[in-house]
């Protein structure tokens, strides 16, 4: 018995199926980065209420705190139950998602010894906000490593923007802690005031690279967000800030301005986000149920082809000429012809769609290797590469790359 022999029809189809298996994997992703954002809102509001209970003694925010904490446990929950897809289907995911999502397991387990502490007030504004700063920059690592390994363009550009979105979100919720740390205190440390600068660099970064990517009417909204009165009061603080020097006493009254200001600003930016997490959700599954229709379409197509014309006789009926070259209206010659052209054009939208991610790679490659060989804080090393890209007057992705051969060199020089 003659075994049967592959068909190009065969492995069209499995094509298709395997691109809706794409869909499916990219939807539970979308899926995560959605309870990832809701996640990290409701660890940013336990941080900024954990510094107010904790720079008044326990005197303030107790049962606020308290309150965060159980919508932070549920928050969790969530996450949680979104991981189980990934669980179950973990050997088709890439290792650097799943050691991301690993690391936020184990940190989000030690979280209740901060918290306990924090209850008894063993610690202090500082070292919690480094710690819920630290879990936070993990679940983002999650979202990052989710859309690095997407291969859609148009869902790599959606997550990219909602990655930046959400990091500089991240970066103003900081903002907000160490500048109430600061006005709590009367005064504030140089290195204090150096990362509240940093920190309003690197927003500004994630905020263009996300408008460059967002949809008009999410840019629409993004804009009444910065341009209303919120963000003249804050800026106004932010130039005061701008003028203090090292240990300079300043009005302790501003920290609760401060603090209302800023929440105002992250509680309107958290509306936005759970907007572009709603319009990822729906890419994702419409993206899914066009690749089903478009594996049913295929199908027919070959079906009634191969009804017309039998395997046995199709190359017989043709032409010498097109027994060399199909013509287009051959149909599985058509059908492969468009997948070609479809495929190259998602190849050249999905590497424009990924700079923004080869960019960060740079500049997170960079500042480690600053922090590794020179001793630097991350607020160090970014400040340095900041300041090279400004007085050379090139971009920080270009410095970042001439500070990673020069490194490299050095290294390998030794």
């Amino acid at each position: 018995m003659t075994a049967r022999l592959h068909t190009p029809e065969d492995f069209l189809l499995a094509a298709k199926r395997a691109e809706i298996r794409s869909f499916r994997q990219l939807a539970i992703n979308c899926e995560l980065t959605l309870k990832v954002s809701m996640l990290v809102h409701a660890l940013q509001r336990e941080r900024g209420l954990s510094n107010g209970y904790l720079k008044s003694d326990g005197q303030r925010f107790r049962e606020q705190r308290l309150t965060q904490i159980e919508l932070c446990h549920q928050a969790e929950q969530q996450f949680h139950d979104s991981l189980k897809q990934i669980s179950e289907q973990n050997p088709f995911y890439d290792s650097r998602l799943l050691s991301s999502i690993a690391f936020v397991i184990q940190a989000l387990n030690e979280l209740s010894i901060l918290r306990e502490k924090t209850a008894l007030l063993r610690s202090n504004a500082i070292e919690s906000t480094h710690a819920i700063s630290s879990l936070i920059a993990g679940l983002l690592a999650v979202v990052f490593e989710a859309a690095d390994i997407s291969n859609d363009p148009d869902i790599t550009r959606a997550m990219v923007a909602m990655f930046n979105f959400m990091q500089g979100k991240e970066y103003a919720g900081q903002e907000r802690a160490w500048g109430a740390i600061g006005f709590t205190a009367g005064q504030f440390e140089q290195e204090q005031l150096d990362r509240l600068k940093n920190l309003i660099h690197a927003q500004q970064r994630c905020f263009d690279i996300f408008e460059q990517l967002a949809s008009a009417p999410i840019g629409q909204e993004w804009s009444h967000i910065t341009s209303n009165q919120l963000s003249t009061e804050i800026q106004k603080l932010r130039t005061v800030l701008h003028r203090l020097s090292a240990k300079q006493a300043v009005s302790t009254e501003l920290s609760e301005i401060w603090y209302d200001l800023t929440t105002e600003r992250i509680d309107k930016m958290h509306i936005l986000e759970q907007q572009l997490s709603a319009d990822l959700m729906q890419l994702s599954q419409s993206k899914l149920k066009r690749a089903q229709q478009e594996l049913e379409h295929f199908r027919s197509r070959i079906e009634t082809s191969m009804t017309i014309h039998p395997p046995s006789t199709r190359l017989l009926n043709l032409p010498l000429e097109q027994t060399i070259a199909p013509s287009a209206g051959t149909t599985v010659y058509h059908l492969l012809q468009d997948q070609a052209k479809r495929l190259q054009q998602l190849s050249d939208e999905l590497a424009e769609a990924r700079q923004a991610l080869t960019e960060r790679k740079l500049l997170e490659r960079a500042k480690g290797l600053l922090m590794q060989h020179r001793q630097l804080t991350e607020e160090q090393a970014y400040r340095q590469l900041r300041e090279s890209a400004m007085e050379s007057n090139q971009t920080l992705t270009a410095v970042a790359q001439k500070v990673i051969e020069a490194i490299n060199h050095i290294s390998v020089s030794k």
